[in-house]
């Protein structure tokens, strides 16, 4: 009875937006470190190479919000 309560629980709009901004929030933490280890290693280190790099992962970050909210809701 408890596993049933649980995955009703994980149909709920709530549970979705949560876990929709999780991995949001989990996808683009990997991409932005992804990009500071690539800083540590001296690669996009001037300043337009630096810029283009956060719009990249700032865009990344919103693909990969709405893919996951598109298989999370659909």
């Amino acid at each position: 009875m408890s596993f049933e309560q649980l995955l009703a629980l994980f149909v709920t709009p709530l549970f979705k937006v949560i876990l929709t901004l999780l991995a949001w929030a989990a996808g683009h933490h990997l991409l932005a470190g992804i990009r500071f280890l690539l800083t540590e290693l001296d690669i996009g280190t001037s300043l337009t190479s630096a810029k283009k790099a956060s719009w990249f992962i700032n865009i990344a970050g919103v693909v990969v919000f709405l893919y996951v909210g598109y298989c999370i809701w659909l």
